[in-house]
């Protein structure tokens, strides 16, 4: 789940995620997964990707809205065979 806030009220919000992750040994796969929400009256989103990101993956997260609101977020790499998360 992926929460965003500072948003203005009722903004149309176009969220991408950006998922880079290794498939085998120098060969990554990379997908990119698009949803748009609509703000609350308070400027706040929920959404729900359902992916799993491997431990060596990559996820970037880039919300832009329709009136000039923007957010990123830049996950830090963990170490390769560190146990799978998932972003739903």
């Amino acid at each position: 789940m992926i929460r965003g806030s500072g948003f203005k009220a009722r903004e149309s919000v176009k969220v991408i995620v950006f998922l880079q992750r290794e498939i085998a040994r120098g060969v990554t796969k990379k997908t990119t997964m698009r949803r748009t929400v609509t703000a609350t009256a308070a400027g706040t989103f929920a959404v729900r990707f359902r992916t799993a990101a491997s431990g060596c993956g990559i996820p970037k997260v880039i919300a832009r809205g329709s009136l000039g609101s923007r957010a990123a977020w830049l996950v830090p790499s963990r170490a390769c065979g560190a146990k799978a998360i998932y972003a739903e």
